[in-house]
């Protein structure tokens, strides 16, 4: 079995391909926090494959495809934050001092709006954190696939 993670829609040279809630665009904003620190910390990010892609691979390799199901994760603001806190792991890796204080001004920035985003600062009744389906809500969507090899 492979598990893996749909990417998020990004935008692209042309513009955005569709319109993103304030949750869906602080979610990517910290995505693209983390790659940047990484990137110029001298790592390679972190990058997930369409469910699409890893089935034709795995056909083209000589696997056949036996079941494959996705399913829709909604988000809290702990994936951004986490996201956020990877991106100021790598800031002391960055050759460029005062590059990195300023991506670390922008990280503080991004995190501030995650935590007075309604979308992803949703509470139980006892306080806790939960994630939850709504229009002002954001979602990333893992997929399964089971092969056997020919």
């Amino acid at each position: 079995m492979i598990a893996g993670r749909e990417p998020f829609a990004h935008p692209h040279a042309g513009g955005l391909t569709r319109d993103f809630n304030p949750a869906e665009q602080l979610v990517l904003e910290a995505e693209r926090a983390r790659d940047a620190a990484m990137l110029l910390g001298h790592q390679r990010p972190y990058r997930e494959f369409p469910r699409e892609w890893v089935e034709e691979a795995l056909s083209t390799k000589g696997f056949d495809v036996k079941d494959a199901k996705s399913d829709r994760v909604w988000i809290d603001k702990g994936l951004p934050t986490r996201q956020l806190n990877w991106a100021r792991t790598e800031l002391n890796s960055i050759p460029d001092k005062n590059l990195s204080k300023e991506l670390h001004a922008h990280i503080s920035r991004l995190q501030a709006k995650v935590d007075k985003c309604p979308g992803l600062n949703r509470m139980t009744e006892a306080g806790e954190p939960v994630a939850a389906e709504g229009p002002e809500s954001a979602y990333l969507e893992n997929w399964y696939i089971v092969a056997t090899r020919n």
